[in-house]
Order: structure tokens, then sequence, then C-alpha cells
């Protein structure tokens, strides 16, 4: 596969985001002014998604919409993902009661990936679309995650850390203590992070659900993030405890 094949894939799917994130007919001048494509790069990757089917282009308004193949392809993987809705369904309520980003992540190699995001109203609200990569050791849905590995297994996850990202290594021994405080309160917490003024309170969803871990994460105001602690930390585990101990296949 040349650099270019990568390259129009890497477009083609960032296109199709836009089309997610906006909800409404684009045309190319829109797509292009957003993605900071050149018209003539931008025009050929849109009339390969219409010729495969996954556009549809109106010549009256010279604008792309989705078409509905898009929609049944994924259609599958939630119920593989999150089993019968119990789980997005529990989010929903969680971000109902509280008006916040609701996060659930797993892991993805040596990355915390956000797999399913409920957005909220609240002014700690960042963009945090699904898919969404943040580091292992020091995310609070990653530390989530890493406190269910043993301790060998943890550090053999640093080493290939440090293997594959050398600049910004990461210390076996800071991170155990970490996943230690973890372990013992039953919760991660990172402030100022991802956004500063922002902190994340993160739970871990009990099971394993289609061989995976699953952790859920809630922003919290740094400012205020000890008066908020416990409140929000008792609605978590109360909806978490709604799951039982039932795991999805």
């Amino acid at each position: 596969m040349t650099a270019a094949t990568v390259k129009s894939t890497e477009r083609g799917f960032a296109i199709l985001e836009m089309f997610d994130r906006e909800r409404r007919p684009l045309s190319l001048r829109d797509i292009c002014a957003e993605l900071g494509y050149a018209p003539s790069s931008g025009l050929s990757i849109l009339k390969s998604l219409v010729t495969l089917g996954y556009l549809d282009f109106d010549s009256k308004t010279h604008t792309y919409l989705p078409t509905m193949r898009i929609s049944y392809l994924g259609r599958w993987v939630e119920d593989v993902l999150f089993g019968d809705g119990q789980l997005i369904r529990m989010m929903e309520r969680l971000h109902s009661s509280t008006g916040r980003i609701i996060i659930l992540g797993t892991q993805s190699g040596l990355y915390a990936q956000w797999v399913h995001v409920v957005a909220g109203q609240s002014s700690l609200n960042f963009i945090a679309p699904p898919g969404t990569l943040r580091p292992l050791t020091s995310s609070g849905v990653g530390l989530m995650l890493l406190s269910g590995y043993t301790d060998v297994e943890i550090e053999k996850i640093c080493r290939q850390i440090n293997y594959f990202n050398s600049e910004e290594r990461v210390e076996y021994e800071t991170v155990l203590r970490t996943i230690e405080d973890v372990r013992r309160n039953g919760y991660a917490l990172t402030i100022d992070t991802p956004l500063p003024g922002g902190s994340l309170l993160s739970v871990a969803v009990p099971g394993v659900w289609n061989h995976r871990r699953l952790a859920i994460g809630m922003p919290l105001a740094t400012s205020s993030v000890h008066e908020q602690l416990e409140p929000a930390l008792g609605m978590l585990r109360m909806e978490i405890a709604s799951l039982g101990a039932q795991a999805a296949p």
C-alpha cells in the first residue's frame, strides 16, 4: 500500500467524520475549508465515495450527504461491543442526570480508547469523539483499566510503551504507585487532564464485555473536584451496580 493510498483513506474517513459532526449536507467548499484540502484532492475523494455508494451528490445544491449504506455499515458493532444495550442506556441515564459528557473507554494496544461518548451541556465539555486515544498510563480511563492487570503485566506494558515511544518514557515504579492508589480507592481521578480546569473521574465496568475490560469516565471541575467527588462517585457506582455482574458475550 502506497503512502498516497494511506493518505487518501485517511482523508476519506475524515470527510465521513465531518458529516457525523455537522449532520447536514456539505459542499466541496465546506469540506475543503474545514479540513484544509485542496479542491482537486477533495473532489477526487468525494467522487470516489459517491461511486462506492457512501455519499450522494445533489446536482441542484452541489452538496453531498451520506447514504443509508453508512448507517447500515456499523449497526452490528454496538451489539457486539455492548450486548443488549444496557450499558449505553446506563450512560444515557448518567448524562441525563448530570448534564455531563459520559465516556466509555477500553484498551486499544498501548492506549486507552474512547469507544462511546454521550455528550453533555456543561462548561466542562470538550471535543471527545469516539475513537479518541489517551495514554494508558496517565489517563483516568487508562489507569482504571490497568488496575485490573497484575503488577507483572503492568511492568510488561510499561516496557512496551518505552520501546515504541522512547521520547516519552514511563517509569514502572511511578505507574505502579498510582495503580495501587486506584486499586485501593476503587476509582481513578486525573487532575487538569485532558484539559486544564477539567478533571476526569473513572470507574471500572464489572465483567468482561466481548473479551474487553471497560471503564466509565465523567468530567469534574478541577476548582471544586473535592466537593464533587463523593456525589459523582456515588452516582457512578449506583448506575454501574445496576448492570450487576452480567458481562456481554
